[in-house]
């Protein structure tokens, strides 16, 4: 298989993995919310919640996708221009560019367009999520560069 199929299912799972986790951190932060204004959620409603809310991945994968694309690409001219460790920045890349990516969504938008990140904390666990992508991406990809990590 060739380094851009490889780099390209890097990609996609480190995608996917975020948008994975993002779900997850975003129907906890909404489950929070509402616990916190009197609300009795017992764990299997917690549970069938959060698997329902999956319903956000054909929108949030394609999403988190492009901002990757961009995200590690400056990551990448990061590592080739400044040095520094492959796994950090891909890490810092993840978080920043999902947590910018939401801002801009905010600022276009108006209202926060994925409800979980409306709270600060909420928002946090967004860039987590971003900087736990990054980290998959850079394991993915260790074997494709020269550079260690």
């Amino acid at each position: 298989m060739t380094n851009f199929f490889r780099g390209l299912i890097a990609l996609l799972v480190a995608s996917l993995t975020t948008a994975l986790l993002g779900s997850v951190f975003s129907s906890q932060f909404v489950m929070s919310d509402l616990i916190s204004v009197g609300a009795e959620i017992p764990f299997s409603d917690r549970l069938s919640m959060t698997i329902d809310d999956f319903g956000i991945l054909p929108s949030l994968i394609p999403l988190t996708l492009v901002c990757f694309v961009i995200a590690f690409s400056i990551g990448s001219l990061c590592i080739k221009y400044i040095g520094g460790k492959r796994i950090v920045w891909y890490m810092v890349a993840g978080a920043a560019g999902l947590m910018a990516t939401l801002l801009v969504m905010k600022a276009v938008l108006l209202v926060s367009g994925i409800a979980g990140t409306r709270s600060t904390l909420g928002f946090l666990s967004f860039g987590l999520a971003g900087a736990i992508g990054g980290w998959v991406f850079a394991k993915l990809t260790h074997s494709l560069t020269n550079q260690g990590d």
